[in-house]
């Protein structure tokens, strides 16, 4: 392969990995073709941008979103740990699903989207009252449930019963405007 010398511009022929000019001293035994084979491009910084807990906790989260920031790490379930012992020291018997569900709805009620970051959160759930935390567990869900299946089927016979009566509303209804109407007419 043919290089040109950087320096005094002669031709030589470069061996495989030797490209030197040997008619002058200047160039320091370097040519150009070699100058531009190890020329690399400038590298361009480009900035990522780094979350921060600082600025992740101008965010609002949804409950679910929440929930999980709150619980998900270490820091989240001793947290957790200690406000159900505390929980159980003062006589209330929760499941600690209940519970979770109860610290995120006092978190979401009172913390969200307030600027505070996540550790901060946990550390006011701490040391928040457990009458006010306690509003926020759900109660007897399966009575809840049960209570909402029963609702909405109603069985045949109390069907029935139930349309005989709004006839009789309905007849006695009647009966009273009649009445009403006849009484008002009379002179």
């Amino acid at each position: 392969m043919d290089a040109d010398c950087s320096c005094c511009g002669d031709v030589f022929q470069s061996e495989s990995e030797g490209n030197e000019c040997l008619s002058c001293s200047d160039c320091v035994g370097t040519c150009a073709k070699s100058a531009e084979i190890q020329i690399e491009p400038p590298m361009v910084m480009v900035e990522t941008p780094q979350i921060n807990n600082a600025d992740s906790a101008n965010d609002c989260y949804n409950f679910s979103e929440l929930e999980n920031n709150l619980f998900s790490g270490g820091e989240g379930q001793k947290t957790l740990a200690r406000i159900i012992t505390r929980m159980r020291v003062e006589g209330y018997d929760e499941e600690a699903w209940k519970v979770v569900i109860g610290l995120t709805a006092f978190a979401y009620k009172n913390f969200n989207c307030k600027g505070m970051p996540i550790s901060q959160q946990l550390k006011m759930l701490e040391s928040a009252p457990l009458r006010e935390i306690t509003q926020y567990v759900p109660g007897d869900i399966s009575g809840l449930v049960n209570n909402v299946l029963n609702s909405e089927t109603i069985p045949h016979g109390l069907e029935q019963d139930k349309k005989q009566t709004m006839d009789a509303y309905k007849i006695m209804a009647l009966g009273l405007t009649a009445l009403a109407f006849s009484y008002a007419t009379r002179r």
